[in-house]
């Protein structure tokens, strides 16, 4: 998959997008600053929510459209009034791609209607992230793929024959350009519940690029994804961990510069399959052990386990000569703590 001039695949570091959700609390400053926090940390990409409250639900106070939930600044809310407070006026769009583009960040958006979609292929955005909850409207990702922009789709709750569905729309209208994200749609997340294993599962029956969307606190979910083949991660931020409609489950400036710096070293770790030496190791190479005498060693005396043994460092035999070597006759004298070479 390639968003603008980035490749992503487990050749390269994790793609790591700053979700900025609904963290705004009304001022587009706060976002700006967001913006400049996923620049320092290192992030590829940030990504905003575009919808307009009406085209997700309806403004009704019956009981199916009351949230109830732990999170105090979600709980007994509408439907209609938690997402008219997390509305990111469209206006706002355009000065943060500039803002991203000058920061050398990619614009993503999540388009939750047809609308948006149009307004974000007019805005030249990056990349369509669609979210778990419209993950079963294949019409609106169909339209969407049709734009040919890059997409990537996250499958919180998603059955195996959604995955297939909206794998063929893709397939079919972006060629390789999309990826899906493993997600748990809780929030925030609960470990025993990521399910992160399903990545490789994924990857194995798409073979196409598998992400890791992030609803946890920390950043141990996203370490295990990352070895498990997620290419790229995505994590909500805020300014306050107490105050944004989002903040339960998003990282603080200080957190996610920590998150982005872990993420991209569990990469770097994982390295290639490799036996022996690496670089690094060639010094303590040369502490491995091998064979010295440990008494005096006449010419013509035969080597024993009394005057023969594996030690370290390695400057004689490697020790697996020791028993090859026991009971023959010594050609030349050794002292006690010469190498055997022979």
């Amino acid at each position: 998959m390639k968003i603008n001039k980035t490749n992503i695949s487990l050749d390269s570091e994790p793609y790591i997008i700053a979700e900025l959700s609904g963290n705004h609390e009304g001022k587009i400053e706060n976002f700006i600053k967001l913006v400049n926090v996923a620049k320092i940390a290192g992030a590829n990409a940030i990504k905003l929510q575009t919808f307009k409250p009406e085209e997700i639900t309806i403004n009704s106070k019956k009981k199916y459209f009351i949230v109830k939930h732990k999170f105090e600044k979600w709980n007994d809310k509408t439907l209609f009034d938690l997402y008219n407070e997390a509305y990111t006026p469209w206006e706002w769009h355009k000065p943060l791609l500039q803002l991203a583009k000058k920061n050398k960040l990619d614009f993503i958006a999540t388009p939750f209607h047809e609308t948006a979609v149009d307004f974000l292929k007019n805005l030249k955005a990056s990349c369509l992230k669609i979210s778990s909850f419209e993950f079963n409207d294949h019409n609106l990702i169909n339209y969407a793929s049709k734009k040919k922009i890059p997409m990537i789709l996250s499958s919180g709750m998603a059955s195996k024959k959604e995955i297939e569905t909206n794998f063929k729309i893709l397939k079919k209208n972006l060629k390789k350009n999309f990826a899906f994200l493993k997600c748990s749609s809780s929030y925030p997340a609960i470990y025993n519940e990521l399910n992160l294993k399903t990545i490789n599962e994924m990857r194995k029956k798409l073979k196409c690029e598998i992400g890791f969307s992030d609803h946890t606190l920390d950043n141990v979910a996203s370490i295990a994804a990352i070895s498990q083949g997620a290419s790229i991660i995505e994590k909500h931020i805020c300014l306050n961990s107490k105050t944004g409609i989002d903040s339960n489950f998003s990282q603080t400036p200080e957190k996610f510069i920590k998150f982005v710096k872990d993420c991209k070293m569990s990469w770097r770790s994982l390295g290639k399959i490799k036996f022996g030496p690496t670089y690094s190791e060639k010094e303590s190479y040369k502490n491995r052990r091998s064979l010295f005498a440990i008494k005096k060693i006449a010419v013509g005396e035969k080597f024993t386990y009394n005057n023969v043994a594996s030690v370290r460092p390695a400057n004689g035999l490697k020790p697996i000569y020791l028993r090859k070597l026991i009971g023959k006759k010594s050609k030349k004298k050794f002292s006690s703590g010469d190498p055997i070479k022979i």
